[in-house]
C-alpha cells in the first residue's frame, strides 16, 4: 500500500492566498494524505475557510490553538501531531506543483529528507523570474554531516519531504538552548543530514509567494 503523507500547515490570517495553496494541495497526483492544519488564532476569515475545505475532503483535520504559538512552535507541534510515514511541510500563501509529492517520494530513496529550490511568485502569482536559492546567493547542499545547514541554510520547510522516523530526534532536539535560535527548518535539515543524509531535487516544485505580509 502506499503510505500516509502528512502535510503540515501552520495559518495565520492566510486568506488572501491560502484557497490557492490549498487547492493545490488536495489536487496532488498522490492522493494517500493526511493533511493536518493548525490555525494560530486568526482574526480574519481563515479558520472558515478551512473548515469549509474540511468538511468537504476527509483528508483535513482543522483545529486551532487557544493562544498564538508563533511559527516555529506551531509546526513542531503540528510534527508531533503527524501519523504519517514521510511528513511535508506547506506554507499558506505558495502554490505547489501537482505532482510535487509523487515526484519527491520517487526520488527520495534512502536518503532521510529530499528538498528543491522554489520558484518566487509576486502577489498575483506571476513569476519574479528567479528562485529563492538564486536569490539568497545559496549553492544547494547534498549528502551527510552538513554542519553548514546551521550558516547557511538551503533547506526550505516548504520545500521538502523528510521521513517520519526523524520525529523523535525532532521533538527532542527543538527544546535543547543551544536550538532556540534556528529556524525549525534548519533543525530538520541538520537532523537529516546526520542519519542517513539529505537530497537535492534540482526542480522546484513549489511556487513560494512572496509579498508584503511575508
Amino acid at each position: 500500500m502506499n503510505p500516509i503523507v502528512s502535510i503540515l500547515i501552520a495559518t495565520y490570517n492566510g486568506e488572501e492566498y491560502l484557497r490557492k495553496q490549498l487547492d493545490s494541495i488536495i489536487n496532488q497526483t498522490y492522493k494517500n494524505l493526511e493533511i493536518i492544519i493548525q490555525d494560530d488564532g486568526s482574526k480574519d476569515t481563515t479558520l472558515e475557510i478551512l473548515q469549509g475545505y474540511a468538511a468537504n475532503d476527509s483528508r483535513i483535520r482543522v483545529s486551532q490553538n487557544k493562544s498564538n504559538l508563533g511559527i516555529v512552535k506551531n509546526f513542531y507541534d503540528l510534527i508531533s501531531k503527524s501519523e504519517g510515514e514521510y511528513i511535508a511541510i506547506s506554507d499558506q500563501d505558495d502554490i505547489w506543483e501537482t505532482d510535487k509529492i509523487e515526484i519527491l517520494l520517487n526520488n527520495i530513496s534512502d536518503s532521510s529528507l529530499i528538498y528543491t529550490d522554489s520558484a518566487l511568485i509576486k502577489d498575483d502569482d506571476s513569476p519574479w523570474g528567479i528562485t529563492l536559492l538564486e536569490q539568497l546567493g545559496h549553492t544547494p547542499k547534498s549528502g551527510k554531516f552538513l554542519m553548514n545547514l546551521l550558516t547557511e541554510n538551503t533547506i526550505s520547510g516548504h520545500a521538502c519531504l523528510f521521513k517520519a522516523e526523524l520525529k523523535e530526534v525532532i521533538l527532542k532536539s527543538r527544546d535543547l538552548e543551544c536550538h532556540q535560535s534556528y529556524m525549525y527548518d534548519q533543525l530538520i535539515g541538520t537532523i537529516a543530514s546526520f542519519n542517513d543524509g539529505v537530497r537535492y531535487y534540482e526542480k522546484p516544485l513549489t511556487r513560494h509567494r512572496i509579498h508584503a505580509s511575508n
